[in-house]
């Protein structure tokens, strides 16, 4: 019951600051009510050499047309095979396109998605972790809720979760 009244409040507080908040459900659009915006999608990776084939993947499989969004890849001076497997899985001539963060930009997510947005070409920016797999109308449905006046919108990751430590070795 308390999570449920600090909820209430935060929202309270937000939309009287004059932020507009929408909670984004993930649902399907169709082409013909979504309008076509232009979009950056800007990720930070740092030692996700274990995810970013599965994010890659969903990521080439967005239904949304490939000229109006970009993808920027910024791997946070990652010490696995992160790097490697980015260099590997995109094309240089796609919209995915991944930046090492400089060595004098700082370290850790904060510099790495400035460095994103500085690096982004379109005024609507989404953000997601690159342990993510976004589904295939993601960028849709925000485009959608963008065209309708939102400045400021947040939405739900699902989180699948594999064996924990205990599972793997006790169970």
């Amino acid at each position: 019951m308390t999570w449920l009244l600090l909820l209430l409040l935060f929202f309270i507080l937000l939309t009287s600051c004059g932020l507009l908040v929408s909670v984004l459900s993930i649902r399907t659009c169709s082409q013909d009510t979504s309008p076509l915006l232009k979009i950056s999608v800007v990720i930070a990776a740092k030692n996700e050499g274990k995810n970013i084939s599965g994010l890659i993947s969903s990521l080439q499989n967005l239904d949304y047309p490939k000229d109006l969004f970009e993808i920027i890849i910024i791997d946070d001076n990652s010490s696995d095979n992160t790097l490697e497997l980015l260099t590997k899985s995109i094309s240089p001539d796609g919209n995915i396109k991944y930046f090492p963060l400089p060595k004098d930009s700082g370290t850790g997510k904060k510099n790495a998605l400035t460095f994103g947005i500085d690096k982004s070409s379109f005024d609507y920016i989404l953000i997601t972790d690159a342990d993510c797999i976004p589904s295939s109308s993601w960028v849709k449905s925000f485009a959608y809720q963008f065209s309708r006046g939102y400045d400021l919108l947040l939405g739900i990751a699902p989180y699948f979760q594999s064996k924990s430590f205990l599972q793997n070795n006790l169970l």
